[in-house]
């Protein structure tokens, strides 16, 4: 089964609808895989994995302020105080 990718700005769209814009490094990526590069980011950036979200967020946090990179700083900040704590999704924890 083959599945076509979308263009550049069909998926450009749906990273603005997503995140509110289109952060600089996805214009870096090619546009053979930039639809690809999106799908591997939302499951694995933005959807719960085995690493809690919140865990996530706090790593990235610390990751980005030693980048100084302002727009990634606020972005998993913000991420970071509405993502629940396991202990929220799990009170067994």
């Amino acid at each position: 089964m083959t599945t076509t990718a979308r263009t550049r700005a069909e998926t450009e769209a749906d990273i603005r609808e997503t995140l509110g814009l289109v952060p600089s490094f996805f214009g870096r990526i090619p546009d053979d895989v930039l639809d690809l590069e999106w799908s591997l980011f939302k499951r694995i950036e933005l959807a719960e994995t085995l690493i809690p979200n919140k865990y996530k967020e706090l790593m990235m946090v610390a990751v980005h302020a030693e980048t100084r990179c302002r727009y990634c700083l606020l972005f998993h900040t913000c991420l970071l105080y509405t993502s629940p704590s396991p202990r929220d999704l799990n009170p067994n924890l």
